[in-house]
């Protein structure tokens, strides 16, 4: 059995590709694991690994879609910040990102008003 990928998967790849090639934060990085600290920066495929997690650029717009993914779809469930963390942990790392899905998390309030009453 074959796996087809759509559409909106393959423009994401094709935008963490790009980022990877065009941000300036990615490439200080690339500057860095080669100067100060080649162990952690790895680089596969055009996109720059950290400990083994895809690099996202600081600020960009693919970390808001990695947290819709991970938080706001089926795949997420609306979990609480600490499992949507864990989720996000499994492929991706940007700098700031524990506070930044711990914000993102904070921000619905729905989640917090239904799993309140479930409790």
């Amino acid at each position: 059995m074959v796996a087809a990928v759509t559409g909106p998967v393959v423009q994401f790849w094709d935008e963490v590709q790009r980022s990877a090639e065009t941000s300036l934060y990615l490439q200080e990085c690339r500057e860095t694991s080669i100067s100060e600290n080649p162990g952690n920066f790895t680089f596969r495929h055009g996109l720059v690994f950290y400990r083994g997690w895809i690099v996202l650029p600081v600020g960009s717009s693919l970390a808001t879609t990695v947290m819709k993914e991970y938080h706001d779809s089926s795949v997420g469930g609306h979990s609480r910040n600490e499992m949507t963390l864990m989720k996000i942990r499994g492929q991706f790392y940007w700098s700031g990102m524990k506070q930044e899905v711990k914000s993102y998390v904070a921000s619905f309030e729905t989640c917090h008003r239904v799993k309140a009453s479930l409790l």
